[in-house]
This record gives C-alpha cells, sequence and structure tokens, in this order.
C-alpha cells in the first residue's frame, strides 16, 4: 500500500514539472499591433513651398514597414530631410497602385520601431501669387488615407498658414465631428504667434479611411489697404464730380443772369 501511494506521488510530480514545462515554452499571443498616435504638421512658408513634419507611435514595437502617403501637389519634387530618420532607419520615396510613398524600413542596426519622425519639403505646395476668383479670398483642401492596413486610433493634422495670412472660413471637414453625440466639430482654429493655424481632429481610422481638411484663407492686411484705397478713390469721385456739377450750375446761373441784364436797361423791361 505505502509502495503505491508513493508511486501515485512521483507520477502526480512528473505529471506536474510536464504541465509546467510545456507551459513555459507556450509563447503568448501578440498583442494587435495598431498606431496611437498619427501627427501630420503643415507649415506653409510666404514663397509656397510647405515643410511637413510627421510623428507615428505605435502601441508596441514594429517590424513592418510603414508607408506615409504623399497626397500633395507635384510629388515628383518631394525631397526628404537627410537627417531626418533620427534612429538609423531607411526611407525613400516609392511608387504603389498609382500612389506615391514615403516608405520607412526597419534596418539590421535597427531592426523595429515604435516611434517613427520623418520631415520632407513640398517645394510648390500652394501658388499664392494666382489671381483667387474671389478677392483675396484662397481656398486650399488637404487629405489623408490611411493607407496602412493598421488603425489609427488618434488623428491630427495641423496646417500653418504663411506670415500675414488669417483663417477666414471652415469649408468642411472630414470627419464632421470629433464626437458625433456632442456635435463638437472636428477642428480648431489656433494663433502661433504672428501664424494663423488650423487642426483637424479624427480617432479610429481604419485601412483605407480618409480625413480632409478644406479651408479658405485670406490676408486681412492687403484687404484693409485694398478697401482704404477703394474709399478714398470713391472720395476723390465723389469730390470730383461734386465740383464738375458745382461748376456746371453756377456756368448756368451766371448765364441766365447775364441774360436778365440784357433784357434790363436803365431799371426797365424793353
Amino acid at each position: 500500500m505505502k509502495n503505491n501511494v508513493c508511486r501515485f506521488s512521483v507520477l502526480m510530480i512528473v505529471f506536474s514539472l510536464f504541465f509546467y514545462s510545456t507551459a513555459l515554452g507556450e509563447k503568448k499571443p501578440e498583442k494587435p499591433i495598431f498606431v496611437t498616435e498619427y501627427s501630420e504638421i503643415i507649415k506653409i512658408s510666404n514663397d509656397g513651398a510647405a515643410n511637413v513634419i510627421v510623428d507615428v507611435q505605435f502601441n508596441r514595437l514594429c517590424k513592418s514597414p510603414l508607408y506615409i502617403p504623399l497626397l500633395f501637389r507635384h510629388t515628383e519634387l518631394v525631397t526628404i530631410t537627410p537627417d531626418t530618420m533620427e534612429k538609423g532607419h531607411a526611407s525613400r520615396i516609392v511608387s504603389e497602385g498609382g500612389m506615391r510613398y514615403i516608405r520607412i524600413d526597419p534596418t539590421k542596426d535597427v531592426p523595429e520601431f515604435q516611434n517613427i519622425r520623418v520631415r520632407f519639403d513640398v517645394p510648390k505646395y500652394y501658388n499664392l501669387s494666382y489671381r483667387p476668383k474671389e478677392l483675396n479670398h484662397y481656398p486650399l483642401k488637404q487629405r489623408f488615407l490611411n493607407s496602412s492596413r493598421l488603425e489609427i486610433r488618434k488623428f491630427r493634422m495641423q496646417i500653418i498658414l504663411p506670415e500675414g495670412f488669417n483663417i477666414h472660413k471652415i469649408v468642411e471637414t472630414t470627419p464632421k465631428y470629433i464626437d458625433p453625440k456632442r456635435k463638437n466639430p472636428a477642428y480648431e482654429v489656433q494663433n502661433l504667434y504672428d501664424r494663423s493655424s488650423v487642426v483637424l481632429n479624427a480617432v479610429n481610422l481604419q485601412a483605407g479611411d480618409r480625413a480632409s481638411l478644406e479651408i479658405v484663407f485670406n490676408k486681412p492686411a492687403q484687404f484693409g489697404l485694398f478697401m482704404t484705397g477703394l474709399v478714398i478713390a470713391l472720395m476723390v469721385c465723389f469730390l470730383l464730380i461734386y465740383d464738375l456739377v458745382w461748376h456746371q450750375h453756377r456756368h448756368e446761373k451766371d448765364v441766365k443772369k447775364s441774360k436778365n441784364d440784357e433784357h434790363t436797361k436803365d431799371g426797365e423791361i424793353t
């Protein structure tokens, strides 16, 4: 009886060690990877060029390439700032499916990443020299496409206008609300020292989802000068017309008086 008990105890210990070692050998399933925050800052200079800074943060280390869509005019002129990859990741501009992207790849030295920052320049982002259809109203529409297979939990795009320009009107945003229940707009207008900017916020962008911002901006100083000049011109025109009418009226009055004088002689009417 004692021998049986001893054998049973030994078997229990062996089975316990076996299951414990098996449990240790199994890998826990990895958490799904997603983008916790995607930020895009577009700073427009007075010559129409733009400097763009993109920050991407993942919830855990990522080993797959990252694609940043280039939804700009004249993307063939886009250049990546040389010191953009602070941690040694490889970046290059590629074309796939009819679109151009900045592709960021892990390297042997840095096989995975969690936080990415890339800077690039767009030389001909906006043509400020053209004459808008509406006086001093410059339309601008900027889009974003989640071209990755990952969900973006928080998206933020900021457009900083050139010096001296202000936001005139928000035409349309996608999404319309950041919180549909509370009807909170997805945009906010900010003033940064001598510059105005507008920020678009979105949440939970799935693969293929889009976000866009359409605005109209203007230059109040230029418009004020124009209005001042217009008022002065109208005043000058009014004075000229008034002077012309007054002289015409005075001339007619003098002519009438001279005719009356011709019909009058020595105080009698002839």
